[in-house]
């Protein structure tokens, strides 16, 4: 296959690693965390993962997209170029030494790297025009994409799509892609725009924001982080899914490892920024959009899902209490609800709750051919209770054609609430979902995000056609 299938876009930057890289560690919870942790903060240890990254060189049969293996940031780390000969990657380097650097990552415990190049991964790994599906990733876990591609035939794209979709969902491995470094609607690009990734924009707002362009209007990104570009923020909120990941393993939860949970776990201790608001501002849309336009659920908080994911596992029941933190990977059938009870002693709490579940591939289109595809349709809502009988709606996530719902109050009243989980699914189906729900421990807007936003950053978009033109 030839790499003119596929352009690559590459958002270059330069890292200023005294401050972009280390001080969004205090805006995201992490320096906190550590403070109360010390030695036992999880760090990714025992998490193998896939850095995949747009070729930077422009000469023909040269090829740039391997981080420097010598830098004192990977020392210690086992790197597998899965797509073949590479020279050193200033971009490759700077974005892993966000997503697992010794001193400067929050998951240095990742050793275990296999590293792709871009166009190699979608063709040959995704197999975007071939009716096998995508290659097996062996034990991977995590996979970051600080790139941005795009066809100009428009079925490989929706490809791009639902074979990465495929990955997260079949292969249960958690997808990490930035969104575009341009403060404009979002295009028809991938991957960014799948269902089942964590689309990762700019807490600062200067980023490509939603409703998507490609397979309906859809909430994107999913979350946001406090770095100067879109290609930094994206590795560091793969090293916070790599923490959540290796505490859920140390633990023997079997149920962290899913996908879904990880990304509800993100998602549910996201701190909003100013002037959060799901949808368009001062519309009737907040039923139906799931999130902000342009901050997700909110800011990166690896302090909070932290202390959700610590919470532990507590599952939907129609007689026992839920706490007022936690999480459920659970398993909804046709015509059930799923109830989580539980009470509120305080007036004037914060209280949010994410969510998520996958769309499905059931068949893989050969050539141009696009997949068959399922996407089952959930609603997530908040009740009032009276002993363990829903009362009133207090609040409804209810888009018909996102996978995320999320719910958001910052006045939470004292009193006896249930969250219910609810779909239209019919016959024999059944359809799994993770949710994660919490009272943030904080006003719930912040206006700091100094350290990591204040930082100078050099930004450059280039295209590169990756030894071909476009289509």
């Amino acid at each position: 296959m030839t790499k003119k299938l596929f352009c690559p876009l590459l958002f270059a930057f330069l890292f200023l690693l005294s401050a972009e890289a280390y001080g969004y560690k205090d805006d995201v919870g992490y320096t906190s965390l550590k403070n109360r942790l010390g030695s036992s903060i999880p760090d990714g240890t025992g998490i193998p993962v896939v850095q995949v990254e747009a070729d930077l060189s422009e000469s023909p049969g040269i090829y740039k997209y391997m981080p420097d293996t010598a830098n004192a940031e990977f020392y210690g780390k086992t790197f597998l170029n899965k797509t073949g000969l590479s020279d050193i990657s200033d971009h490759a380097t700077g974005v892993g030494t966000n997503f697992f650097g010794n001193t400067i990552s929050m998951a240095p415990g990742i050793t275990d790297i296999w590293n792709y190049e871009a166009v190699d991964f979608v063709l040959n790994n995704l197999k975007i025009t071939s009716s096998q599906g995508p290659v097996t990733f062996s034990n991977r876990r995590i996979i970051n994409n600080s790139w941005i591609g795009y066809s100009t035939t428009n079925q490989r794209n929706l490809k791009a799509l639902s074979r990465i979709d495929d990955v997260v969902d079949k292969q249960k491995i958690v997808v990490v892609s930035e969104m575009e470094n341009e403060e404009t609607n979002m295009s028809g690009k991938v991957l960014f725009s799948a269902y089942n990734v964590i689309a990762v924009g700019l807490s600062n707002g200067l980023s490509s924001y939603g409703p998507t362009a490609i397979e309906g209007l859809r909430a994107k990104p999913d979350i946001v982080a406090p770095l100067s570009t879109t290609d930094a923020a994206t590795p560091v909120v793969a090293a916070a899914a790599a923490m959540l990941l290796d505490e859920g393993n140390d633990r023997g939860w079997a149920d962290t490892q899913n996908p879904e949970v990880i990304k509800s776990l993100l998602m549910a201790g996201a701190g909003k920024l100013s002037g959060w608001h799901k949808g368009d501002a001062g519309l009737g849309d907040d039923q139906t959009v799931p999130l902000d336009w342009k901050q997700g659920a909110g800011s990166l908080r690896i302090d909070h899902s932290y202390d959700i994911l610590t919470s532990g596992e507590q599952e939907a029941s129609n007689v026992t209490d839920v706490d007022m933190q936690g999480w459920d990977f659970g398993l909804l059938g046709s015509g059930e609800t799923k109830r989580y009870f539980f009470n509120v002693d305080e007036t004037g709490l914060v209280f949010q709750a994410a969510l998520v579940w996958n769309r499905h591939i059931t068949a893989y289109g050969d050539g141009d051919t696009v997949d068959g595809a399922l996407l089952r349709n959930l609603d997530l809502g908040l009740r009032r209770a009276t002993d363990n009988t829903p009362q009133g709606y207090v609040q409804r996530s209810l888009s018909t054609t996102d996978n995320v719902e999320y719910i958001y109050l910052d006045n939470l009243d004292k009193g006896r609430y249930v969250l219910e989980v609810t779909g239209n699914l019919t016959g024999v189906d059944t359809e799994a979902y993770g949710m994660s729900w919490t009272v943030i421990p904080e006003p719930s807007t912040i206006i700091l995000l100094g350290s990591g936003l204040a930082a100078l950053a050099i930004s450059q978009r280039k295209k590169y056609s990756t030894k071909g033109g476009k289509v």
